[in-house]
């Protein structure tokens, strides 16, 4: 079934998931058509989940086991870890 409002496919209990469409009266509700949506707080917390994101992307180091110090991190091309001072050069393969 596709809004009649909006034109989006998603509904939740008969109400379209983004405008707030009623399927069965026909009516807008709380949502878009009656203005109480504020697009610019929508795209704050769009702009603040895609820089959680990039965040939790970002590799962290973690403690050296052979050095004890906080530079272990994981190579995702060499698949991985790797300590990162030149004189410790330790190196763990996660897959055998």
């Amino acid at each position: 079934m596709r809004c009649r409002s909006c034109g989006a496919y998603e509904f939740v209990n008969g109400r379209c998931n983004f405008c707030g469409w009623a399927a069965d009266t026909l009516e807008p509700t709380k949502g878009a058509m009656s203005g109480e949506v504020d697009i610019f707080e929508m795209a704050k917390l769009l702009e603040h989940r895609k820089e959680e994101e990039r965040r939790s992307k970002i590799p962290r180091l973690s403690d050296c086991p052979k050095c004890h110090i906080h530079s272990l991190f994981y190579n995702t091309v060499a698949d991985q870890f790797e300590c990162l001072r030149p004189e410790c050069k330790y190196t763990v393969f996660t897959k055998l």
